[in-house]
């Protein structure tokens, strides 16, 4: 009974990397500017993202990455 629910939770967790974007997201620790490109499903989620790593980071911008 385990090895069907592990299975289906790391299906899960696969199927919901594929519904994340990239994003670009600018921000600002003491006045130099910084970019950096995470995965995430929505521009406040990778805002949010990026405060969490940086704590005292102010974003100024979140871009899309639309790939071909």
């Amino acid at each position: 009974m385990r090895k069907p629910i592990l299975t289906l939770v790391a299906l899960l967790l696969l199927v919901s990397t594929a519904f994340a974007g990239t994003f670009r997201v600018h921000y600002s620790i003491r006045g130099s500017g910084r970019d950096v490109t995470v995965q995430a499903k929505s521009s406040s989620e990778a805002r949010r993202t990026i405060m969490d790593m940086f704590p005292g980071a102010v974003v100024t911008g979140v871009h899309r990455i639309k790939l071909r």
